[in-house]
């Protein structure tokens, strides 16, 4: 009994340790996740009712490193227990410069949409903001529109540990 005692403490102080690290757990793998990293445990995020049909529409929140983000919600099925948005019809909208601005400069958006109702992403918009204003009339930056036309619901690929559009990181055949 003393030794699965000793065992259960050393667990659990090398879990909260785990906690307390700054890094997201998939930070310095080889494989990134596709998943936006969720905020710090104990965090609560705040959701809002702009239209007033009394369900949430927004969702206010930061992740694991504190960046802000805003899920907006584009087909009514956000609920108040909720801590993210989907990824089948929702925007993604990460202050990656964290001066308050969603969709400013430095800050990256994202927003799948479900064109034909099959409760899966057809089509992702992406907006890449410059972190410097450039002066142009048109900011410019990536601005993309990716069709998923044979349906394997892959999309551009963002780097969730540093909140980079890495689309053409990948080279081969």
């Amino acid at each position: 009994m003393k030794y699965i005692f000793i065992l259960f403490i050393a667990f659990i102080s090398t879990y909260c340790y785990a906690q307390k690290s700054g890094d997201y757990w998939n930070n310095r793998l080889q494989i990134v996740s596709f998943r936006l990293p969720p905020p710090p445990i104990g965090y609560q995020p705040k959701l809002k009712d702009i239209n007033g049909d009394g369900k949430p529409d927004v969702i206010y929140s930061i992740t694991r490193d504190s960046i802000p983000v805003m899920w907006i919600d584009d087909d009514g099925d956000m609920t108040w227990d909720d801590f993210e948005g989907d990824t089948k019809n929702d925007c993604l909208l990460i202050d990656r410069n964290r001066d308050g601005i969603y969709g400013g400069q430095g800050d990256l958006i994202i927003d799948w949409v479900d064109t034909d109702g099959d409760g899966k992403a057809d089509m992702q918009f992406v907006i890449e903001y410059p972190k410097v204003r450039t002066g142009e009339v048109w900011p410019n930056g990536h601005y993309m529109i990716v069709l998923d036309l044979d349906h394997d619901n892959i999309f551009n690929y963002i780097d969730w540990n540093t909140m980079q559009l890495k689309s053409w990181d990948k080279v081969g055949v």
